[in-house]
């Protein structure tokens, strides 16, 4: 019923217009920030959910941190392993050559001085062969650490139990039992070659666990950032925009936006009509 007072076409036409600005007003949100979910109120399952992801993404970031650097103090303590086990290999070769049979008391002398030398240098080795000022073959670490004997335990997930334990082992002469050791003698000599048969024995385990650890490090910081990838890729799946579609809905938005204002200019128009009838 055409009337004045009530104009219901442009109600009508501005009750849809406002709903398709809305929609508009929304998609152009989408485009310009690349999400699908702007706010916790465009979907608040899928935003929820994704900041619990995105929370294990990034502990997943820090725990691949975490094995790169545990893979580097092995690599160092290893470096350490490799000079110890060179100075007992020269340390064998000394002993040896001490039970030739043919040297005479200031031979003895002199191959001791070496022999003392370099069982010192396996104490520098043990000293200086440390990462980040803190050293690891010397056995003085305290609990928690790389070089007590009960280890440093490297969290490589997101789970507390999600952890490596790492141990490095002292390369002291006193700790692999040749502190005391000495040359003055063919017999004793044969005495301290046992003992560094030992010594050469138990670093080779050492090199052994290292390389151990490093490989299991290293399959662990691909298996990390495998799961970040998948976690990235969900939070991706969950939050971000389909551009492609959300540039086709837009264009619809806007396209029935103009032809809501169209109509509306039109519904006002409807009154100004009506009145012509009453000047006629």
């Amino acid at each position: 019923m055409p009337s004045i007072n009530t104009n219901l076409a442009a109600n009508t036409a501005l009750l849809y217009t406002n709903i398709n600005t809305q929609s508009q007003n929304k998609l152009l949100a989408q485009l310009s920030s690349g999400l699908r979910v702007v706010s916790a109120a465009d979907d608040a399952a899928a935003n929820s959910l994704a900041t619990k992801i995105r929370a294990d993404s990034t502990t997943l970031g820090q725990a691949a941190i975490n094995a790169q650097t545990a893979q580097s103090v092995v690599n160092t303590a290893n470096g350490g392993y490799s000079a110890a086990a060179a100075v007992l290999q020269r340390l064998k070769a000394i002993t040896t050559a001490a039970q030739a049979g043919t040297l005479d008391s200031g031979s003895f002398t002199n191959l001791n001085k070496e022999y003392q030398a370099l069982v010192s240098e396996l104490d520098s080795i043990a000293g200086q062969t440390s990462f980040n000022g803190v050293a690891l073959l010397d056995g003085s670490g305290s609990t928690g650490t790389f070089s007590n004997t009960s280890g440093a335990s490297i969290l490589v997930g997101t789970q507390s139990t999600d952890t490596i334990t790492i141990v490095t082992s002292s390369v002291k002469a006193s700790s692999l039992s040749i502190a005391t050791t000495a040359i003055t003698s063919a017999s004793v000599a044969a005495s301290a070659s046992t003992l560094i048969d030992t010594a050469i024995t138990t670093v080779a385990g050492y090199q052994a666990q290292a390389g151990a650890d490093a490989s299991r490090l290293n399959f662990r910081s691909q298996l990390v950032n495998i799961q970040k990838t998948n976690a990235d890729a969900s939070i991706s799946a969950l939050l971000d925009a389909d551009v492609a579609a959300t540039q086709t809905a837009y264009t619809n938005a806007d396209v029935l936006t103009q032809s809501g204002i169209a109509a509306l200019q039109k519904a006002n128009a409807i009154p100004q009509q009506l009145l012509r009838l009453l000047q006629s």
